[in-house]
């Protein structure tokens, strides 16, 4: 059961902050039966909204040596404990964490990006590069 469509949020959004949230996480205890503190859903629909993005905007995982669901599944609960440990915040004090949090990934992941492809030798699109291009001028 979906409580919003997950065309409702911003897909590269939520994606970045998804495959962000893996370098941040280990293992965790949470009962994974249980919904989310402060959100109405349980790891496991988290995890299936994150299959759903992924339709929109797959994920390259190529020869990584993790299991797919394992990493969906530690994100979900990592976004959970997140949520969780802001129990005291209030709700807008929340929603500015983890505002800051998704925007610090969402950069966090554009430079590993760029840097994946300069490393590879392959070109930006033109998009891309009339970003970054935009950016070394406002310098």
């Amino acid at each position: 059961m979906h409580y919003f469509s997950v065309r409702q949020v911003s897909i590269s959004g939520l994606a970045g902050l998804v495959a962000g949230s893996i370098f941040m996480c280990q293992h965790t205890s949470i009962d994974d039966t249980k919904s989310c503190s402060l959100m109405p859903i349980t790891p496991q629909q988290l995890e299936e909204l994150i299959r759903e993005v992924e339709l929109e905007d797959p994920i390259d995982y190529a020869d990584l040596p993790f299991d797919e669901e394992a990493l969906r599944a530690l994100v979900a609960n990592r976004l959970c404990e997140m949520t969780a440990a802001m129990k005291d915040f209030s709700d807008q004090d929340r929603f500015l964490s983890l505002l800051a949090v998704s925007a610090k990934l969402l950069l966090e992941n554009l430079v590993l990006h760029v840097q994946l492809l300069r490393r590879d030798g392959v070109p930006l699109n033109e998009t891309s590069e009339a970003l970054l291009r935009r950016l070394r001028d406002d310098k």
